[in-house]
């Protein structure tokens, strides 16, 4: 009965909005510690710039899924998804506003001379919820992206040809990590 108790609190303290979490029985205290020794590793050692790659290879999956052609990352752009994905993160919001300097998407982009910006998709995802929802930390936020209507639709428009990508995680909360894509059109 504690097993059941303790998968059922530890699935809903990792929900996270897009995620369906499966009921995970943890049968005994040593498969709980494997489970929680792997989410205290990910959570001590997340390194934002080792997922880029993956984020941006699951990304291109899903255009080419879509019929669309692949778009380009760019470093400039990833620059640009770093001053939202830090203030996202610093402020523990989901948001497309940024209320220190920069408020909109296209001021960001001309503080580095990017002016073709079009969009940007957002979403937060926690260390925790990885393990019991199967996923890792470059698939959960594609996955939270493509099952919301309104940023699958922006990721697959077809006149995007570069994007730049983000995750940063959260200091006062470091189970939480933000993702942040850019799309432009030239």
């Amino acid at each position: 009965m504690k097993s059941i108790v303790l998968a059922v609190a530890l699935t809903l303290s990792g929900f996270v909005v897009g995620q369906k979490p499966e009921p995970v029985r943890f049968n005994s205290f040593d498969e709980f510690l494997v489970y929680k020794n792997f989410t205290d590793s990910l959570r001590d050692n997340f390194k934002e710039k080792n997922h880029i790659d993956s984020v941006f290879i699951l990304l291109n999956q899903y255009r080419v899924k879509q019929g669309v052609k692949p778009v380009e990352l760019d470093i400039n752009l990833n620059n640009v998804a770093n001053l939202q994905a830090t203030y996202c993160a610093k402020n523990n919001i989901v948001t497309h506003r940024n209320n220190d300097t920069l408020n909109t998407l296209y001021q960001r982009g001309a503080q580095f001379d990017e002016y073709y910006i079009r969009a940007e998709v957002a979403t937060m995802n926690h260390i925790n919820a990885l393990f019991l929802t199967k996923r890792s930390i470059s698939s959960a936020p594609m996955y939270n992206l493509q099952y919301c209507t309104a940023h699958a639709f922006i990721m697959k428009q077809p006149e995007y040809t570069r994007c730049g990508i983000s995750l940063v995680q959260s200091k006062t909360d470091t189970n939480k990590f933000y993702t942040i894509i850019v799309f432009a059109i030239k």
